[in-house]
């Protein structure tokens, strides 16, 4: 039965495709937000800015705290707020701002 499963769930073309994207999502998130941690939420900006000793180091790990604690949905919805240029510029603006 384990190897049943391996070969025809876990191991599914379809379940790993799904896989294989979750990990590019949250590897450009998290290269994302180090890069420019001014795009974190205020409390974690603060997070960020209040480490003093290895600052890309800290601000890694606070990135990762921050990725760590995003449902899916919420992740897929950042992704595209930041990465999907079909909704246009205005989409990643905040309300008020856009033309």
């Amino acid at each position: 039965i384990k190897k049943f499963l391996y070969q025809h769930m876990y191991r599914h073309h379809l379940v790993t495709a799904s896989m294989s994207k979750a990990r590019r999502l949250i590897a450009s998130l998290f290269a994302l937000y180090c890069a420019e941690p001014e795009l974190l939420p205020p409390r974690w900006q603060q997070k960020c800015a209040a480490k003093t000793s290895d600052s890309r180091q800290e601000t890694a790990r606070t990135v990762c705290d921050y990725i760590a604690g995003m449902t899916d949905r919420f992740a897929s919805a950042e992704y595209q707020r930041h990465f999907d240029l079909a909704g246009g510029l205005n989409a990643a603006m905040p309300s008020g701002l856009e033309n």
